[in-house]
């Protein structure tokens, strides 16, 4: 038999796994691959035992887990939430306000903006899903632009995001929305307009990487600002 100070001299590797019961608050906890901020957790949480956890992955006070490894960049001043595992992701884009651009004036016009950048390499696209309400100038409250995601920008005296380009709605098809006095159009999830595990769906590293928010219209009226507010949801997974 071993004594005291044998088994406190032994090493001790633990291969199952820890449930907590209740509530964890405050402190950190690190080991060199697990960072655990102040915070609380409750309920019942099972964390694995004798694993590495890697990348960024945050637990906030509602029990959603984010996890930005392999993630992209949101366009300037949309907020970005990404969930998975670093490779299947679900990315929740919030826009408030969002420039889209400006409308020179009355007649014919494009424009658009970009709301996300996917990252290098190589990615599936699975499908996305928005609800987004324009407002523009009084002048133009009335108008029922064309509305679509797509991985070229909207641009020109285009009175239809056709006119801009096949791949200006290649990853959410093209509707008119209802107003620009903030109306939300949802759209349910759409797979990419040529369809899945095909064209931008099998994005690989010469692929463009980017995701338009476009509008198009004969305008009443020149909108210094055509502004954007809502969500889109990605889902995706990166393949390296």
């Amino acid at each position: 038999m071993y004594g005291i100070s044998q088994l406190e001299n032994r090493d001790w590797t633990f291969k199952k796994a820890a449930t907590v019961v209740g509530t964890l608050t405050g402190g950190v906890v690190t080991d060199g691959t697990f960072s655990s901020t102040a915070g609380a957790v409750t309920g019942i949480t099972t964390l694995a035992m004798g694993g590495a956890l890697t990348g960024t992955t945050t637990a906030n006070m509602t029990g959603a887990i984010t996890n930005t490894a392999n993630a992209g960049t949101a366009g300037t001043g949309i907020v970005a939430a990404e969930y998975g595992d670093g490779y299947n992701h679900v990315t929740v884009l919030t826009l408030t306000a969002f420039d889209l651009g400006a409308i020179s004036g009355s007649g014919a016009h494009s424009t658009g903006a970009i709301i996300y950048t996917f990252p290098a390499g190589s990615h599936i696209h699975i499908g996305t899903s928005a609800s987004i309400g324009i407002t523009g100038v009084v002048e133009v409250a009335a108008d029922t632009p064309e509305l679509s995601i797509g991985s070229l920008i909207g641009s020109g005296e285009n009175a239809t995001l056709n006119a801009v380009g096949a791949t200006a709605h290649d990853y959410l098809t093209v509707t008119a929305i209802t107003n620009c006095t903030g109306t939300a159009e949802v759209y349910g999830v759409q797979v990419a307009v040529a369809g899945a595990l095909t064209g931008i769906s099998m994005n690989v590293a010469a692929s463009s990487k980017v995701l338009n928010l476009n509008v198009a219209d004969t305008w009443a009226a020149a909108s210094p600002t055509v502004l954007a507010t809502g969500t889109v949801t990605i889902f995706w997974t990166f393949m390296g």
